[in-house]
């Protein structure tokens, strides 16, 4: 049946003759000795997927495949006691991670390491045990309980998957035939990064990596990469005077809003953009504002933050679908640290630019104001709780896009 269509094609031996028609025998490049190997065997009543030995002189079916850019097999070795981290075909380095084992060096368990590594025209999809992608897929922050590690280290691979598209370009229509689970990379054409985006339980479609956007790109009389428009962004009304940009210390930066605040930002490699709510909304929000959704945001033309708790909310995302409730203490966020949602703990970062939480709690924004003027709410998830609270909107945050297909 498709999209496989195996056909049958029998065997046929050395005088030309069809033998058990009916069958269906595929050859593989394997040799063993006299005879080579056929890996897929079925008859119209049975379908068994093995590997067998057949003489090489008897014919048989043959099918070809292509591995592609990214299907290489990569060869890497890991030192005892440690999580090694290979690029796969990307960009950048990453240290070993040293685990400590446990009492029961079975029942090692360690968090992994967001990745520093990129890839152009690629979407970082997960960490996996082969580096063709087929092995066992991790979330980027995901905690993994190991086998024994003190003869050899635990050997991950970034999975690598190929743009399909643009953000800008995606469309309702091809959300929805997307399979729950199923995980596409698209590029944002305002910069050229590219994100794994999901369709998710709720129906609709996630970026499950998180927006990296760099404002400095969009600032100035003559910006790097152009001006953020109706076009290309969530916008009500395209923004042309995005026109100062300051060091504040600490690897923080600041853009003057177009209400002539400043709205602070910080760009980091393993978590991307971390901006104040102010910057997240577009300057749509306000500190006047309470309990209603700002109209724009940061998220590429046709995708929005996330709103309070309809849908396109976390609320309705998670709860039911991959947590049981949200409650203070209920749960730890390893439900959703996990691929395909892939949560990372990107902390946060003060007023004071101090860079709170990275590596231990992970704090993401909505579009929905709080009940005073002075917070919003937001996704923030520790190893022991997920909760949907109110925040100061002059904190910097992570940033979540969704396509909302309902």
């Amino acid at each position: 049946m498709l999209p496989l269509s195996f056909a049958s094609s029998g065997v046929m031996s050395g005088d030309g003759s069809i033998a058990d028609g009916s069958s269906v025998n595929y050859l593989t490049s394997m040799s063993a000795g006299y005879t080579a190997w056929t890996i897929l065997y079925a008859t119209p009543d049975t379908f068994t997927a093995f590997a067998s030995t057949t003489s090489r002189s008897s014919g048989r079916s043959i099918r070809c495949v292509n591995k592609g850019s990214n299907q290489e097999t990569v060869v890497s070795t890991c030192a005892a006691n440690s999580i090694c981290y290979n690029s796969n075909g990307g960009s950048g380095s990453m240290d070993n991670q040293s685990v400590t084992a446990a009492e029961t060096p079975a029942d090692t368990s360690a968090m992994l390491t967001a990745p520093s590594f990129t890839r152009t025209g690629y979407a970082f999809a997960g960490w996996s045990t082969s580096s063709t992608g087929y092995g066992t897929t991790y979330g980027p922050n995901e905690t993994v309980t190991v086998d024994d590690l003190s003869g050899a280290g635990f050997q991950l691979y970034a999975h690598w998957i190929k743009s399909s598209g643009t953000m800008q370009e995606f469309t309702a229509t091809q959300c929805t035939a997307m399979a729950e689970h199923e995980v596409i990379a698209l590029t944002d054409n305002r910069d050229g990064n590219t994100y794994s985006v999901a369709k998710l339980k709720d129906g609709n479609c996630w970026m499950t990596s998180n927006l990296a956007l760099n404002l400095a790109d969009f600032a100035g009389e003559n910006p790097a990469k152009g001006y953020l428009t109706t076009e290309n962004t969530d916008l009500s009304a395209s923004r042309t005077d995005l026109i100062e940009v300051a060091s504040t210390g600490g690897g923080n930066q600041s853009i003057k809003r177009w209400n002539a605040e400043n709205s602070r930002y910080t760009v980091m490699d393993q978590y991307g953009l971390l901006v104040d709510w102010y910057g997240a909304t577009a300057d749509s929000g306000t500190a006047s504002m309470t309990e209603e959704n700002a109209s724009d945001s940061l998220c590429p033309r046709r995708w929005t933050l996330p709103t309070d708790s309809e849908n396109g909310s976390y609320d309705n995302l998670l709860v039911g679908n991959y947590i049981p409730y949200f409650a203070v203490g209920s749960v730890g966020s390893w439900r959703i640290r996990k691929a395909p949602l892939g949560f990372v703990y990107g902390g946060y970062v003060r007023r004071d630019n101090a860079m709170i939480g990275q590596t231990v709690n992970g704090n993401y924004w909505t579009s929905h104001s709080g009940s005073s003027g002075s917070a919003a709410m937001r996704l923030a998830f520790d190893g022991g709780t997920i909760k949907n609270d109110e925040y100061d909107k002059t904190y910097q945050l992570e940033i979540r896009c969704v396509y909302s297909n309902q």
